[in-house]
């Protein structure tokens, strides 16, 4: 596996997402390559520093705002497929 393949792999492995012969093979590059060990320590610091972000509510309005624009683009869609 070279530096491209386990780069494009990293998230996946921090993941859980990775067939466990994948997750092996990403192990092995990791190992001996200091370079994308530290690509995967900066991908779990950044996964740690979002999941502990707070989740902020949005505006209780913003619902209702959604829910009216999407009603909106149905009824010009519908209106437009009928021309």
């Amino acid at each position: 596996m070279n530096c491209k393949q386990a780069c494009g792999l990293i998230t996946g492995l921090i993941d859980h997402q990775l067939q466990p012969e994948t997750v092996a093979a990403v192990e092995d590059h990791l190992a001996g390559c200091p370079s994308c060990t530290k690509a995967a320590a900066q991908e779990r610091r950044l996964k740690q520093a979002v999941s502990s972000m707070k989740r902020e509510k949005p505006p209780a309005e913003l619902s209702k705002r959604i829910q009216e624009g999407l009603a909106k683009a149905k009824k010009q869609s519908t209106r437009s497929a009928k021309q």
